[in-house]
């Protein structure tokens, strides 16, 4: 890794339901359980936007915060195709599901028997930790972006997690930079 490399994710959009981060080729969303369906149309515009300015190749990770609710079946099926959406853009995709405990297992199970079943064009696995999820990253992220501390991309992942929580105690914050 070369020394003087910063990583600074851009932020595309942040909102009270989920934000979505850049660097070079790397796509970073966090989000919880409580994504509706004005989010998630938000989120495919802003998706749209981006790759159209920026066109090519990428390496993503989504991250899953911890919820107490759940998204609906329609809900669940527009994400699916918001995933679909840019899927042979894609070089890899992480998913990290924080959650913990039973209920943790059980969501990252269920994501992992739906991936195997229809499997994406792309490598893609599930993660419980931002760091696992990184380490196997790595090579994609090297491909695309260049060499990068991973410490350095998983400040900025945990800072996309804080401007998350921010946003959440004030919702009219919705931003396109």
């Amino acid at each position: 890794m070369r020394s003087g490399m910063r990583v600074e994710l851009d932020r595309v959009v942040v909102a009270d339901k989920f934000v979505v981060g850049t660097w070079r080729r790397l796509i970073a969303l966090v989000f919880d359980g409580n994504l509706d369906m004005t989010a998630l149309e938000l989120l495919r515009l802003r998706s749209d936007e981006w790759l159209e300015a920026h066109p090519g190749r990428t390496v993503d990770i989504a991250i899953v915060q911890p919820s107490a609710t759940q998204m609906d079946d329609a809900t669940r099926k527009m994400l699916a195709l918001v995933i679909k959406d840019h899927q042979d853009n894609r070089n890899a995709a992480a998913t990290v599901i924080l959650a913990t405990g039973l209920r943790g297992a059980l969501h990252r199970s269920v994501v992992t028997a739906v991936n195997m079943m229809a499997p994406p064009p792309y490598p893609g696995r599930v993660f419980g930790a931002v760091d696992d999820a990184l380490d196997w990253l790595s090579p994609y992220i090297v491909e695309l972006c260049g060499e990068a501390p991973l410490v350095e991309i998983a400040a900025e992942l945990d800072a996309l997690g804080a401007d998350l929580e921010e946003a959440r105690e004030k919702p009219e914050r919705e931003s396109g930079q």
